[in-house]
């Protein structure tokens, strides 16, 4: 009689830990089994995941554990993968790969996190995002919340910090700029990306030389009760010419963040000549309205006659055919009060070259950041202020 309740009592334990074990893989299965018994597949669509409103994500690495992400962290992995293209399926596809990312009514997602290739399972589509920033995946934070492990966030460093209240400083008026990977714009739940694939060693170096220095400015939006922020970065030491610079600004209002001007847009622009006097150019700039003169040295004056009368053997003008270009960047900025009205305004400084002419010259731009966001004041070539160094 003994014997027999014991083996009773042992057969119950054998299932209910097999009950429990079912339980823990559940995960991996059930999603397949119901929308099979459905007569549904599993979408293998990069178009329709990352169109979605709502997603439930789950990560698997290194492991046989499928892990939940949370919101924040599922949307700052969606905004990278958003950014893709088809790629060439690199020669080890196949290799087994850590990261597996598994999003509700999708199949699973193979991510390589080193160099930004992903593809889904049952599926012979190889994508890669185009600007992966492999630092990021290095900073993800899991955290325990409730006896649930979750993929909570990524390692933000804090670089700025500033707020839109100048009275109250309350935490729901912060204006964070951080690095993550990117440099990052953060206002009231809504993110933006300032500068993307950052290198740490430009964030953490203690050399001068080799740090990257950022500024953030605030104006106050009067008509939209909303607000600009104009953010700047210097690099300094990067090629022949000094410095590189960024600056953007951003608005905010119905809740929205997002960018309203990029310096480095300018780049695009023609710089045309529009006089010629033997002493001078005059320059304009293509969708502009703005003159720059530019006194010319004697071998200078020699090289465009040259070419002029090239031209006229050609049959060609040399106004309108000559034209420049501005280097891919500004080299630096800086606030001054360029009118002396007594408000600082944005100043920067870049490159143009190109012409049959050769000719390389610093231009600087002057803006008016104000309540209607920022405005271009005016332009002028170092020779055109050469008794004034604006930028040392």
């Amino acid at each position: 009689m003994n014997k027999k309740i014991y083996i009773l009592i042992i057969s119950v334990l054998l299932v209910v830990t097999s009950g429990c074990n079912i339980s823990k893989n559940q995960d991996n299965t059930d999603e397949s089994m119901d929308l099979q018994a459905q007569g549904e597949k599993l979408s293998t669509s990069i178009e329709k995941l990352i169109s979605q409103e709502i997603f439930d994500l789950k990560i698997k690495q290194t492991s046989d554990n499928y892990y939940p992400a949370t919101e924040e962290f599922t949307m700052r992995l969606i905004e990278e993968i958003e950014d893709y293209e088809i790629a060439k399926p690199p020669t080890d596809k196949k290799k087994p790969l850590e990261v597996v990312l598994k999003f509700k009514g999708f199949e699973k997602i193979y991510l390589d996190t080193q160099n930004g290739y992903f593809w889904f399972d049952n599926s012979e589509k190889i994508y890669i995002v185009k600007n992966w920033n492999s630092t990021l995946w290095d900073r993800y934070v899991l955290k325990e919340n409730n006896d649930q492990v979750m993929y909570d966030t990524f390692e933000k460093d804090i670089l700025l910090r500033n707020n839109t209240s100048t009275t109250k400083r309350a935490k729901e008026d912060e204006v964070l700029l951080y690095y993550d990977g990117d440099i990052r714009l953060k206002y009231k739940g809504q993110e933006v990306e300032v500068i993307p694939n950052v290198s740490e060693d430009c964030i953490e170096s203690t050399i001068a030389s080799n740090q990257m220095v950022n500024q953030l400015l605030i104006k106050e939006n009067s008509e939209e009760n909303g607000y600009f922020f104009l953010v700047g970065s210097t690099y300094s030491f990067t090629s022949k010419y000094g410095s590189t610079a960024w600056l953007s600004c951003y608005e905010y209002k119905d809740d929205m963040l997002k960018k309203t001007w990029d310096m480095n847009d300018f780049f695009s622009s023609t710089i045309k000549v529009k006089d010629y006097d033997e002493e001078f150019l005059t320059l304009s700039i293509v969708g502009q309205n703005i003159e720059m003169k530019m006194k010319l040295t004697k071998d200078e004056t020699n090289i465009i006659n040259d070419y002029r009368k090239f031209l006229d053997e050609m049959g060609e003008q040399y106004i309108g055919r000559e034209n420049y270009m501005f280097f891919s960047n500004f080299t630096k900025y800086e606030f001054a009060d360029y009118n002396n009205d007594g408000k600082e305004d944005l100043i920067a400084e870049t490159y143009m070259r190109g012409g049959a002419s050769g000719i390389t010259e610093i231009i600087y731009f002057v803006y008016d950041f104000n309540e209607d966001g920022i405005q271009l004041m005016d332009g002028f070539t170092k020779r055109e202020n050469s008794e004034v160094n604006l930028l040392n």
